[in-house]
């Protein structure tokens, strides 16, 4: 019977009639033509010249180079002392895209080393781009030359904790600062990136306490001291990268192949099926609490929680262009400094329901949704010679919304982007001594499988 699909399907492609900027086949097939969901409606606009986006994976090499001579550092007796800047060289490993027919490079950058350098005391500091974009005004094509203005969100995390006073001992800082830069790409031919950039962060100076003594999470943090360790400079970063058409990769085919695609997928009831997820996340802000506030203060910088996975599995409905799925992570996260010790964990259960808002623009999908997720939590707190744990379940409503890129409609798998955001988790640890484990989650990238497309091409 798939046999006799595939010949008739052939037979059909033969037949072929014109139609305003799209050759279609000329059969007779219920919903093809008609309705706003249409499958004709579904294939997106192909053009001979650049793609609308291609995918670039590279390596970077960065520079910073420190606006001021010296550095205060916190020294034991609650004090600072002086020393010279050094300049911080770190490598990167570069994900992104660049799209809007060559107008917008959109990557994350992750480090491949932690920069250290000896002060007098253990230094490192480290640059994750969380997500960056470089704008040309020019579209950058094959075989040209062109400049970029940049910014985007740059995470930065410096580690000091080799000193025998605690209260001299920030441990790892991180902070979210905005730079800004100039530059210009080259693209080969081929496919080869090569660009050269220069950022300033304006921003880059992390408030570190001085002489801070851990007490019991029961008393209120008592005042303390502060010190700027300005670590604004300039990043020079030279990248080397390589390009590519996802459409390419995936084979894409012209659209009346596509058509005839999501027709034979149709007849098989293969386009609305069963969905599995599965990608890498973080968060992007965590909701203020008390605890960060007013008990432990010193900490809210020193809070570190490391990449985390995000799967699921659901069922996605064609027609409706929505998807029900069941989506699952864990986090992990803690900090550790001045004497105190933050360990705290959560890993939930999501039933969510996204809405798909196709634009038909040459296949960025945004999407919105909602749900309810089950949450155990667990924390624990050490400092003033007192320690406190805390484990509970509870049941949080949660909103979705992203996007993902469908470069082809019938395709069997694509990328998706997801952000989840938790308005409130809030639990008491002590009377008047809240901590909230809600916040904004980030997708870096999530892979989405149709199985019962890859069983139906």
């Amino acid at each position: 019977m798939k046999t006799f699909r595939v010949l008739a399907l052939l037979c059909l492609a033969s037949g072929l009639r014109a139609a305003p900027s799209l050759m279609v086949p000329d059969i007779t097939f219920p919903g093809l033509y008609q309705g706003s969901n249409s499958l004709y409606s579904q294939v997106y606009p192909q053009g001979s010249g650049q793609p609308f986006a291609t995918t670039v994976l590279g390596l970077t090499y960065q520079t910073l180079f420190p606006s001021q001579s010296t550095w205060l550092l916190p020294a034991p007796g609650g004090g600072t002392t002086a020393v010279s800047s050094q300049r911080l060289q770190q490598a990167t490993l570069r994900v992104g895209g660049l799209h809007f027919f060559g107008h917008a490079l959109i990557d994350m950058q992750f480090p491949l080393d932690s920069p250290s350098v000896n002060l007098g005391r253990e230094f490192s500091a480290s640059y994750f781009m969380e997500t960056g974009v470089q704008w040309f005004p020019w579209a950058l094509g094959a075989n040209s030359l062109r400049p970029f203005v940049s910014t985007g969100l740059l995470r930065r995390t410096l580690t000091l904790s080799d000193s025998q006073d605690p209260g001299a001992n920030p441990g790892t800082v991180s902070q979210t600062v905005f730079p800004l830069g100039l530059g210009f790409a080259f693209l080969s031919s081929g496919g080869g990136l090569l660009d050269f950039e220069v950022q300033r962060s304006f921003n880059d100076s992390p408030s570190l306490p001085l002489g801070v003594a851990a007490q019991d999470l029961a008393r209120p943090s008592p005042a303390y001291a502060t010190s700027l360790l300005d670590l604004s400079g300039y990043r020079v970063s030279v990248g080397l990268e390589a390009s590519w058409s996802m459409q390419a990769l995936l084979g894409q085919a012209g659209q009346t192949q596509q058509l005839l695609k999501l027709a034979s997928l149709e007849q098989q009831g293969r386009l609305s099926g069963p969905t599995l997820e599965a990608g890498l996340s973080m968060r992007l802000y965590h909701n203020d609490s008390d605890y960060f506030d007013v008990r432990r203060p010193y900490l809210s910088q020193a809070y570190q929680e490391p990449f985390f996975f995000h799967g699921g599995v659901g069922y996605y409905f064609f027609s409706w262009d929505a998807e029900l799925r069941l989506a699952s992570r864990a986090i992990a996260g803690s900090a550790r400094a001045y004497g105190a010790d933050l360990k705290a964990s959560q890993q939930g259960l999501f039933a969510e329901a996204l809405k798909f808002f196709d634009p038909h623009f040459y296949g960025f999908v945004p999407f919105v949704g909602a749900g309810a997720g089950h949450e155990d939590l667990d924390l624990s707190d050490s400092g003033g010679g007192a320690s406190y744990h805390l484990t509970k379940s509870v049941w949080v409503p949660d909103l979705v919304f992203g996007w993902e890129l469908r470069t082809d409609p019938s395709q069997s798998w694509l990328i998706r982007t997801n952000f989840r955001w938790i308005p409130k988790e809030q639990v008491s640890i002590l009377p008047g001594v809240n901590y909230d484990f809600g916040g904004l989650e980030y997708d870096l990238f999530q892979l989405v499988v149709f199985p019962a497309r890859l069983l139906g091409n």
